[in-house]
């Protein structure tokens, strides 16, 4: 028999609620051309005054596995396998995380997503 696990702690990532909103201060066109002032220019702005303000929730990871080998005579072996993953059924948002390179990215733009719930897992290994 053989029993394993993994539990970790990662801590809620660091972000920033932003608005964005038109300028509508307008630049005067140059000197000599007919072309109209240039159009709006958009801002972002921090409700709250401050960046990374705000943060993603904690959460516990716990994974667990049991792994079983017999033999079953005439030079074979079987090994039987059961895990679970995310054993606490935790659903928390996760966000890229550019220093650990975790998280999700699609085509180039940080995108967040919730976990997964508990995920089971079973093997089977027959060598001979």
């Amino acid at each position: 028999f053989r029993l394993g696990s993994n539990v970790s702690w990662q801590s809620g990532l660091p972000f920033s609620i932003i608005e964005e909103r038109i300028s509508f201060n307008q630049n005067q066109p140059p000197y000599g051309t007919l072309s109209s002032a240039n159009s709006p220019q958009r801002r972002q702005l921090y409700p709250s005054g401050q960046r990374n303000d705000e943060r993603n929730k904690p959460y516990w990871n716990v994974d667990v596995k049991f792994t079983k080998e017999m033999n079953l005579g005439r030079g074979l072996n079987m090994q039987i396998s059961a895990e679970a993953f995310n054993l606490l059924n935790d659903g928390t948002t996760i966000v890229w995380d550019q220093a650990l390179e975790s998280g999700q990215q699609i085509n180039g733009r940080n995108n967040q997503f919730n976990r997964f719930g508990r995920q089971w897992q079973l093997g089977l290994k027959l060598a001979f």
